[in-house]
Formats: C-alpha cells, sequence, structure tokens
C-alpha cells in the first residue's frame, strides 16, 4: 500500500500534511494518557530521539476511543505528554481510528494485515503503522513495544539514511522444468547481471538438483548455489552426504542444502512415501549433518539406518543445511536440527516474522530464504495479471494454509485476492512496488530472497529487476 497525501491538524491547531514528512520513515501511533500502556510514550520518545537524525518521525494521534482513555483537551493532551514523558515527536489533534468518524489516514492503515493476517480495526490504544519512505506499511499490535527487537529491527530496515539497513542477498531461480542444456548460459548471465545465488529445486520428473547444481558451480565463479528443496526420502543419506560433500570441497563457501519432506503424491509415485514424513526429514538432516562434519554415525531410526559410516572426504567447510516447511511442526525439527528455513513463494513479510518465531522458539536457527513468484514491467496491471494467475494456482493447492492465513485470505485460501495482498506475496507490478516489497521482506527478516518465474517471460523480469530494482535497494549492478 502507498499512503496518498493526507490533511493533518497538529494538537497545537496548525495545518499539517503527511507529505510534510516525504523521504521519512514514521511510525504511526494512537496514543492514549490514561491507559495502561501509557508508558509507551517514554519508549517511542526513546526511538524518536535515537532515529530522529537518521530520518524517523514518531507521529501520534490522541484518541478517545478505547475506554474513554483520551479525555483531555488538547492543551492538556501536550502538556501530560510533555510533563510526564518530555515528548519531542509531533502530536497530532485528537482523532477517531474506527468507526463511521474514522480518520481518512487510518482509513488507509487499517486495511494492512498484521503478521497473524488480520486488517480491520485498530484493536486498543498505541497500535503502531511503521511507513517506509517508499509509502509500504508494516502493523505491529499494541503488545509490541517501543523496545522490542522486532519493531526496531524493522525500524532500521527502512531508515532512509541506510545505514544500518541489511542488504538482501538476491537469487534466481532456475526452473524445474527448463532444459538442463541452457543452464550454463542462464549460470553466466546470473552471475554478471550481479545476482547472489541461483537456486534449484529438484521436482519429479525433472533434472536432478546435484547434477544441476555441479554444472552451475563448474560455469561460475562467485554466485552461491543453492539445492532446494531436496526430499528427504529420495536418497540414501550417505550417498547424498558423498555428493554434497564433494561439491562443497569443489567449491568451498558456495553451496548451501535444502532438504524437503517431498510432495506426497511424488513420493508414492516412486516409492518412497512414508506415513512418518516429519520424523523422516528430523533423521535425515540430523544424520547429513553428522556425516558432513566428519563423524562416525551410527543411527537406528524409522527412515535412517547407518552403522559407523564416516565419509572418507568430509568438507572443510560444511555447507548451511535448510529446512523448507511452513507448519508449527515442521518449523520446530527445522529449529533445533538445522541452519534455518526456505519458505514458499506465498509467504508475505508477516509470514515470515512468524516462522522466525517458531523456528527460534524451539533452536538456534536463523537463516530465512523466501521464493518470490516475480513479474515486473511498465505494464503494471498486465505484470500484476500474470502473478494473480500462477498464485491463485498455488493457493488452490490448499497445501500453505497458514501462510495464505497469514497474508489475509483465510485458511482455505477463499479470501479475495487483491493488489496489495498479491504484493505482499510477489515481486510484482512495477520496479518500483518490487523494491518495497523486497525491503518489506527483508525488514521482516529475510535473509535471502530468490525470484521464481510469475511473469510469462521470467528471464525477462530477472533482467528488469537487475536493471531497475537492484539501485532502488541500495546495490549496484555488477
Amino acid at each position: 500500500m502507498t499512503l496518498p497525501d493526507i490533511t493533518l491538524r497538529t494538537l497545537a491547531g496548525a495545518d499539517a500534511a503527511l507529505s510534510d514528512y516525504a523521504g521519512k520513515a514514521l511510525l504511526i501511533v494512537n496514543t492514549a494518557s490514561r491507559c495502561g500502556l501509557t508508558p509507551q510514550y517514554a519508549g517511542l520518545e526513546e526511538l524518536y530521539t535515537t532515529y530522529r537524525e537518521r530520518g524517523l518521525v514518531v507521529l501520534g494521534f490522541p484518541s478517545n476511543q478505547f475506554m474513554a482513555q483520551e479525555p483531555g483537551t488538547a492543551e492538556e493532551i501536550g502538556e501530560f505528554c510533555q510533563r510526564n514523558y518530555g515528548v519531542t515527536f509531533p502530536m497530532f489533534d485528537k482523532i477517531d481510528v474506527n468507526g463511521p468518524g474514522r480518520h481518512p489516514l487510518y482509513s488507509h492503515l487499517t486495511q494492512v494485515p498484521d503478521a497473524e493476517g488480520t486488517a480491520g480495526d485498530v484493536g486498543w490504544n498505541f497500535e503502531k503503522f511503521l511507513v517506509s519512505p517508499g509509502g509500504q506499511v508494516t502493523r505491529f499490535r499494541s503488545g509490541v513495544t517501543p523496545e522490542d527487537p522486532a519493531l526496531v529491527a524493522a525500524i532500521e530496515a527502512v531508515l532512509p539514511d541506510g545505514a544500518t539497513t541489511r542488504a538482501p542477498r538476491i537469487g534466481v531461480r532456475f526452473e524445474p522444468d527448463w532444459a538442463p542444456e541452457e543452464l550454463p548460459d542462464f549460470a553466466r548471465w546470473a552471475e554478471a547481471a550481479g545476482f547472489d545465488e541461483i537456486w534449484f529445486s529438484e521436482d519429479l520428473p525433472w533434472a536432478g538438483g546435484i547434477a544441476m547444481a555441479a554444472t552451475a558451480l563448474a560455469c561460475t565463479e562467485r554466485v552461491h548455489v543453492g539445492i532446494g528443496l531436496l526430499p528427504a526420502v529420495t536418497r540414501n543419506v550417505a550417498t547424498a552426504a558423498m555428493e554434497i560433500a564433494a561439491l562443497a570441497r569443489i567449491a568451498p563457501g558456495r553451496l548451501t542444502i535444502a532438504l524437503g519432506h517431498g510432495i506426497p503424491s511424488w513420493m508414492d509415485q516412486i516409492g518412497a512415501g512414508t506415513s512418518r514424513r516429519f520424523t523422516a526429514l528430523e533423521e535425515t538432516t540430523t544424520a547429513l549433518r553428522a556425516l558432513l562434519d566428519g563423524e562416525s554415525v551410527t543411527v537406528d531410526g524409522h527412515h535412517v539406518q547407518l552403522d559407523g559410516v564416516r565419509l572418507g572426504f568430509p568438507p572443510a567447510q560444511v555447507p548451511p543445511i535448510l529446512l523448507g516447511t511452513t507448519g508449527p511442526t515442521g518449523l520446530a525439527i527445522t529449529g533445533r536440527s538445522s541452519d534455518g528455513v526456505v519458505l514458499p513463494e506465498i509467504a508475505s513479510p508477516g509470514a515470515v516474522r512468524w516462522a522466525r518465531e517458531e523456528m527460534g522458539a524451539s533452536g538456534p536457527a536463523a537463516t530465512t530464504v523466501l521464493f518470490a513468484m516475480t513479474s515486473l514491467g511498465d505494464d503494471r496491471e498486465k505484470a500484476l495479471a500474470q502473478l494473480r494467475a500462477r498464485m491463485q494456482r498455488l493457493i488452490d493447492f490448499r497445501v500453505f494454509d497458514r501462510l495464505t492465513e497469514i497474508a489475509g485470505l483465510g485458511a482455505d485460501g477463499s479470501g479475495e485476492l487483491t493488489d496489495a495482498i498479491l504484493q505482499s506475496l510477489t515481486v510484482g507490478g512495477t520496479p518500483a512496488e518490487g523494491a518495497r516489497a523486497i525491503l518489506d521482506w527483508t525488514a521482516a527478516g529475510a535473509d535471502t530472497i530468490v525470484l521464481v518465474a510469475g511473469a510469462d517471460e521470467p528471464v525477462e523480469s530477472y533482467r528488469r529487476f537487475a536493471e531497475d530494482v537492484f539501485p532502488l535497494i541500495g546495490r549496484a549492478q555488477d
């Protein structure tokens, strides 16, 4: 969402407008003087003084709509804030944030879903809306305090000076149904265009992921290669470790492995189906890591059986092992057994935050890779139409219910796929809109964003990204 210019009135009665803060990062908060959360004023002032010189402005909007906890006049509110909390950030006239008299600013802000995928009315005092300089809005409910690391990280990611904005790694995926002989030229082009990573997804019945990764590593000098997802049940873990170790020794520091439990129908088709998919995934992950670490591994598990197996050529630099999973059970396994997660092409910034929280609750894993359908062009409507058709097919598979729920589409995916929701899930529309999506995912915690085919001519969208989006996210094209 991009906010229009909106007329405002300060607490002192002066005319103002949202455009007065063009180019700034805004933290918009509905405030109250007699609420249990009123001490958040102190934290808001601290944020303002800490980040003011780097382009953050906190905007306070008193509201009396929640149990009449802001009954004072403008003069009384201003005096209270100054006397008790030393507030220096801009405060505005008392407004309604809900209901028929809702201020136009909040008519726009309340369309934005929170991290759980819920849009609509402000729930209580001190709800927060972070607006990037480009106009993208991220919503934090009242319980998120000004000191919350998630809010602080989100602010730092959108500060206009960019001093501590974490630059995301950007990858491209060579699609499973593209002919393998086209890979060498594509890999060399991607490296020359400035992409950081090339990814492969091993899907039945297309090319094998390890062979494709080996080819890409041999054709390039710098670019990182990700294999994922490799189904955990289709290879013996020892032979998989042998192949991965060889690649990691030949191209140290340039490889990432991502495992999944496999699409059940495909696994059944090749006789590799299992009723204990998560058990197989965790056993494989744990054994693979131990083998790559050079350990002698003995396992008598449900899926993995090894008797004193040790690799002859373990790598000096063990590649990261990620898991592709989206539910609470899988993310718990990810947190305790792997280095991080690969999220599919239906993850909003709110879903990134949720997945990282679920992962972090059970272990130290933190790396977050996101696949993102991409369709960019000067004809915004055409680009979005191509994305919408592909995204709707993915939603209709009904395999990512939690992610569709967070996106605001409901667990069954039956909600309307509006432009706003579509653009929260994709790199779509104009290059400027694509850049905003990248920055929002980065603020939510994504480390790598991998562009995947979402347009009729996907490589053309990748080219537009390299030429037009890289500069907008602080990256010069190589």
